[in-house]
């Protein structure tokens, strides 16, 4: 790694040496360095504002500096701005806190087979993966420098796992081996707190890969099948759904593992099988003692449950937002940890047709946040808890906390664009 050199530890010591009568030892490299540099237009704007020196030296405005203090000066100003521009790019390089409220920035969704995003209002459309085959499932890094991604020849292929830089530059592989099954709706990958490494799944094998794309290994013995991977905050423990080998009926269940897979723990049990999509994606609350998910023992969850571990590390479940007559979906924290969102079956309608539901932390106050109708599609929140972002009729759409009308921000397609896309930013 290149070690910047930072303006204000360096500056000092430059202008040190220029201080004084003498001048630094390097001062003739620089002249001729910068007599062969062709001069900017600026420059010689600000040249006509000087005195003019004859050959003899002599100056319209009497003796003059000699020329090397002219040229100390100008160095010094070069230095100074390109203190400046150092300082300035190291604003602009300025990353988010990995937890707690932060600005939103870019919103990235799924676009025909590319990854674009824009600001939340829309404006400032910008390609962030392009190319051969197909590109879904982007997760930006806890601090929103990086992001994660899926690519695949077609929709129907084996998926290989991705990191980019946050602009879509420095892209590299994680997985020498196509990944197989990976979901369409969920991401399937999750970043450790420190956004060092990378979980995910392959084949019901749960995986850790460095960033860079080094040590990949597996986690866990093979007592049974993993799934759907995600990171708890204090990056001690990654919730995942387990299933048994072979198993025809989905007894789907909800664990936690260590990330060296010495200890692996039952959080939620199966409710009676045949539970499609059951004690999937998990979220983890901000301080990492609570789980949510959606469970149920029938076709498809019906009740949000919460899963809490105590000081002793032990787990209790229940649920707190029963189902009744319709389910309920992908519940998801919000960034303080105060409220939490999922989706919620309209009965009647399109079997794929939802509406946003926002309660407070202790499942009370629970209501929509608009009646505008969404896809299956994992909800999230902004970094700064205003909005919740959704999927519905091609569109990503982002829906105020504060009541007001939902803002369409970009056209999808056919793409039901999952997962949470919202970049962390510094204020």
């Amino acid at each position: 790694m290149t070690t910047e050199r930072r303006a204000d530890l360096v500056l000092p010591a430059v202008l040190g040496d220029l201080a004084g009568n003498a001048s630094p030892d390097y001062l003739d490299d620089v002249l001729v360095a910068t007599a062969r540099m062709r001069q900017h237009r600026a420059s010689a704007a600000f040249q006509r504002w000087l005195p003019t020196v004859d050959s003899t030296g002599a100056s319209e405005l009497g003796p003059r500096l000699p020329w090397r203090g002219l040229a100390v000066a100008l160095v010094i100003i070069a230095l100074l701005v390109a203190g400046l521009v150092l300082v300035a790019g190291a604003a602009s390089r300025k990353l988010a806190p990995p937890f707690g409220l932060a600005e939103p920035g870019l919103v990235a969704f799924v676009s025909g087979d590319d990854i674009v995003a824009t600001m939340p209002d829309g404006t400032s459309r910008r390609a962030l993966v392009t190319g051969d085959g197909v590109q879904w499932g982007l997760e930006w890094s806890r601090r929103g420098d990086r992001f994660s991604y899926w690519s695949a020849p077609t929709t129907d292929d084996p998926a290989s796992l991705w990191v980019a830089d946050r602009d879509g530059s420095n892209q590299h592989r994680i997985t020498a081996e196509p990944v197989s099954g990976v979901p369409d709706l969920l991401p399937d990958v999750s970043w450790s707190p420190d956004d060092r490494q990378l979980a995910f799944s392959n084949a019901g094998v749960l995986y850790v890969a460095n960033a860079d794309g080094t040590g990949l290994h597996p986690v866990g013995d093979q007592t049974h099948a993993r799934g759907g991977p995600v990171w708890s905050p204090d990056g001690s423990l990654i919730a995942y759904t387990g299933q048994p080998l072979n198993d025809p009926d989905f007894n789907t269940s909800l664990w936690a593992i260590t990330p060296d897979g010495l200890t692996d723990t039952l959080v939620i049990p199966a409710e009676g099988g045949t539970e499609i999509g059951a004690n999937s994606n998990p979220s983890w609350s901000p301080d990492s003692r609570s789980l949510l998910t959606h469970t149920g023992d029938g076709i498809s969850p019906t009740s949000i449950s919460i899963a809490r571990r105590d000081a002793a590390g032990e787990w209790s479940n229940a649920h707190i937002v029963e189902g009744g007559p319709t389910g309920n979906y992908l519940p998801a924290w919000s960034t303080t940890g105060l409220q939490f969102t999922f989706l919620r079956y309209v009965d009647g309608s399109d079997p794929e047709e939802f509406v946003v539901m926002v309660a407070d932390a202790d499942a009370k106050n629970v209501h929509s946040l608009s009646d505008r109708h969404v896809w299956l599609s994992t909800p999230c929140w902004s970094p700064n808890d205003r909005f919740v972002r959704a999927a519905a009729d091609g569109t990503v759409v982002l829906f105020p906390l504060d009541g007001s009308a939902p803002v369409d921000i970009a056209r999808l397609g056919d793409v039901p664009s999952a997962g949470c896309y919202v970049q962390r930013r510094a204020p």
